[in-house]
């Protein structure tokens, strides 16, 4: 029990963390020197990034392809706790972590899509988009570590290599988009 409060305690610190860090994104050190010359926060910092990693379509093509691996996580646990559904004729029969992951996909996604639209910093090149915060990376890291949590939780102990596999595919989903997407210079 200590241990799940701990984990709530460190989701809300997190949160804590992002709002911060969205308001100074908009508030701190701010200056025309995006994309067109769109305003960005932290502008001293971003542009030494910049000039210091450009710009890479290939690493941007990557973690556009790894982003598509998250949306099938989604797909895949989506279609599990339908079958759950179906098999066992009522919903509320289905795991409820499975429903639990289910609401909180449907959240994430919403985010996704508002971040689309909602633009707190512009991207540093190409077409005129939001930058920050990356719905692939947004996408990337909820997606992936409660997958990594699910399969630990669903795949049995004597699927041993079977859990491995998935796990290590969820961290280089994980990793490589965050990675990729920042080198691709497109945030």
């Amino acid at each position: 029990m200590k241990k799940v409060r701990n984990l709530y305690f460190l989701a809300f610190d997190l949160l804590i963390v992002f709002i911060a860090f969205t308001v100074g994104v908009k508030y701190i050190n701010v200056d025309n020197v995006g994309n067109q010359g769109t305003e960005i926060g932290f502008s001293s910092f971003n542009t030494s990034i910049q000039h210091m990693i450009g710009s890479n379509d290939t690493f941007y093509m990557i973690s556009e392809i790894l982003g598509f691996a998250s949306l099938l996580a989604c797909v895949a646990f989506g279609i599990y706790g339908l079958v759950q559904w179906i098999k066992r004729k009522n919903i509320l029969k289905v795991d409820y972590d499975i429903i639990a992951l289910g609401i909180f996909y449907i959240i994430v996604i919403g985010l996704y899509v508002m971040f689309s639209f909602v633009t707190i910093n512009y991207r540093p090149i190409g077409e005129l988009e939001p930058s920050y915060p990356s719905s692939h990376t947004l996408l990337a890291i909820t997606v992936m570590s409660t997958a990594i949590y699910q399969i630990r939780k669903k795949v049995p102990t004597d699927k041993f290599w079977w859990r491995l596999g998935l796990q290590a595919g969820c961290y280089v989903v994980l990793v490589g988009t965050v990675m990729f997407r920042f080198l691709s210079g497109a945030h």
